[in-house]
């Protein structure tokens, strides 16, 4: 085993929650994969793992059935464990596994246990650790202690788990020490992390995308929001309000059900990616009212502007948005931009032109940085 990437899930299987940061170790790992030997090792939601598959197609009768624990992804090997609802479980599990799996290099991205892991593999075998960061702030200590406090959890919860998350904090901090090389996704995280680990190898790697292939303008049914869940710092509660504020623009939601929606407010709390492409298709523009500081660049702007899709971002620019939308310092200038944009189509034709544009630009050369990233891996640490 050479270069291990660690996954929460694996974005081709059915039922798999779609998050910006899993589909980005797929993509990134699979990339990889084209270069050197890569296992992605992740959790599965239930038909990857505890099914049968036959040992040989062409001759089934002479054939036995073997548990699918693993399966190839063109040259990436994957391998599944099963998903546990418990986060010390998943980290225990992912920890032995990596372990039994001896990488001489490990990619763990963002402040997940992931990073934990890196670490504690780095110690006990010698690997190598990768870190790369997804928030704007992804670099900052007692990150999980603060998303805890700042979600929705009630009291009790909350101080119940301060002990565990304090423990993956002090983890993950030493991840970030230890880390032999840290990756950004743009200028703004260099500047900052180049500040605090000047000593610290560090490169620009944007996110990776597909590129679809966009039929001509279309002016788009809704205006829409994504996220993964319910997190408190994506303020979905921003987007509920904006929808009743403007009940003659039709709103769709994904990845939340709102409490008390407005008629014109549809709500789907749980796609697949193919699912959610689809409906992105059919967006006139994107909101997002995440606050900045926890973004890195949110892929669901990306995945926006490369489908001609005009984004408008409540506070936060992710040093691209002005180019392809619109950034507003508060509540008031979303809900005229919106108002605005929804009537005037020659505006939104423009801003699609430029937001497909500028999420090209950023995202061609993301496959040419990677490239290189590979050789520097194998030149150095793969031999």
């Amino acid at each position: 085993m050479r270069l291990l990437f660690l996954s929460e899930f694996y974005p081709p299987e059915d039922g798999a929650p779609f998050t910006g940061s899993h589909l980005q170790v797929f993509f990134s790992a699979s990339l990889c994969s084209q270069y050197l030997p890569v296992c992605l090792l992740t959790f599965s939601v239930g038909d990857k793992v505890g099914t049968f598959r036959l040992e040989s197609e062409e001759d089934p009768w002479n054939s036995r059935l073997i548990p699918v624990s693993e399966c190839f992804d063109g040259g990436l090997r994957v391998h599944f464990i099963p998903y546990s609802r418990w986060e010390v479980a998943r980290f225990l599990k992912v920890l032995i596994r990596a372990f039994m799996l001896r990488p001489n290099v490990i990619y763990a991205r963002g402040r997940s246990y992931h990073l934990g892991v890196g670490a504690l593999i780095k110690i006990l075998r010698g690997s190598r650790l990768v870190w790369g960061i997804n928030a704007q702030d992804g670099y900052k200590n007692f990150k999980y202690l603060y998303n805890l406090w700042g979600s929705y959890r009630n009291l009790f919860e909350k101080t119940l788990l301060t002990p565990l998350f304090v423990a993956l904090d002090l983890l993950s901090s030493l991840g970030m020490r230890l880390a032999d090389i840290i990756l950004v996704q743009n200028h703004l995280q260099l500047k900052a992390v180049k500040f605090k680990f000047p000593q610290k190898r560090v490169f620009v790697l944007p996110n990776l995308q597909d590129v679809p292939t966009i039929p001509s303008f279309n002016e788009g049914e809704f205006v829409m929001w994504i996220s993964a869940g319910s997190k408190a710092a994506k303020r979905p509660e921003i987007f509920v309000r904006l929808a009743k504020d403007l009940p003659h623009i039709p709103f769709v939601m994904v990845g939340v059900q709102p409490e008390d929606p407005s008629d014109n407010l549809r709500s789907f709390p749980r796609l697949n990616r193919r699912e959610l492409m689809d409906l992105m298709d059919r967006a006139s523009i994107l909101v997002i009212t995440s606050k900045p500081r926890f973004e890195g660049i949110p892929n669901v702007v990306l995945e926006a502007m490369l489908r001609g899709v005009p984004v408008l971002s409540l506070e936060g620019d992710y040093g691209l948005v002005h180019r392809g939308g619109v950034v507003v310092r508060d509540y008031h200038e979303l809900k005229r931009a919106v108002e605005r944009l929804w009537k005037d189509m020659e505006t939104l034709q423009h801003l699609s032109v430029q937001a497909r544009n500028t999420a090209l630009d950023l995202v061609l050369p993301a496959v040419d940085a990677w490239q290189k990233f590979c050789f520097i891996l194998q030149r150095e640490f793969l031999r």
